[in-house]
């Protein structure tokens, strides 16, 4: 499988880059190049700096997966979901704090109130599917 992973040099991006190359996929990193992981099989990187819009190295290519752990704001995961569009198969955005209403602090759990997902692009033929709230919320 080949899978893009957006932001996956720390946090728990690590741990899916790591575990996706132990199984024998394909990953491709997209990041800042700042932290780069010590893993056993280096991921092809791709750099870029989504705080300023900066997609271009995604301009190309196709992946089976995308696993966004990097989009700390409703735009970063709109701008990577219109470069992307249907060069991909599935989306799937990775976030705790992105989806919580404000006042949702520790001890929070799937029914403190969440983000409206006006932010997000609804899916298209060009556009992933990219899905907020929580499993609990989604229909």
């Amino acid at each position: 499988m080949r899978i893009l992973v957006l932001g996956g040099t720390s946090f728990v991006g690590r741990a899916i880059v790591d575990d996706a190359l132990r199984s024998g996929h394909e990953v491709t990193l997209f990041a800042r190049g700042r932290t780069v992981p010590g893993l056993r099989s280096q991921p092809v990187l791709l750099r870029g700096d989504r705080r300023n819009g900066d997609y271009a190295a995604l301009a190309e290519g196709s992946w089976d997966a995308v696993v966004d752990v990097g989009g700390s704001v409703p735009r970063h995961v709109r701008q990577a979901g219109e470069t992307l569009g249907d060069r991909v198969g599935r989306y799937l955005f990775v976030s705790s704090h992105a989806v919580y209403a404000p006042g949702a602090g520790p001890g929070a759990d799937e029914s403190a109130p969440s983000v409206p997902p006006s932010g997000i692009p609804r899916r298209s033929a060009r556009t992933p599917e990219v899905r907020s709230g929580s499993p609990a919320n989604r229909s």
